[in-house]
């Protein structure tokens, strides 16, 4: 296990402040980000281009079922409404 990977391992199972969670975050953002810097614009293209080849979803129709489960669990009430202007019972 890498010392990254040990740090986050420890860190999701110990109550620390939450300036110390930002610190880590903000620390493991600009190392990635840093990192994808360096990466060519060619491969950057080149990968959008092969992901174009593959659906966004590739269990289309599993989606969906949830999605109608999800509508009679929550009564016909379209997603994103349920919860404004004190929910579906008012």
């Amino acid at each position: 296990m890498s010392l990254i990977a040990s740090a986050t391992w420890i860190t999701e199972r110990t109550p620390l402040p939450d300036i110390m969670i930002r610190l880590g975050i903000d620390f493991l953002v600009s190392k990635t980000s840093q990192r994808l810097a360096t990466v060519p614009t060619s491969e950057d293209r080149d990968f959008a281009l092969a992901m174009t080849a593959y659906p966004i979803a590739e269990h289309v129709e599993a989606c969906e079922s949830c999605a109608q489960l999800l509508v009679l669990m929550v009564g016909h009430v379209p997603i994103g409404t349920a919860f404004r202007s004190g929910g579906p019972r008012g």
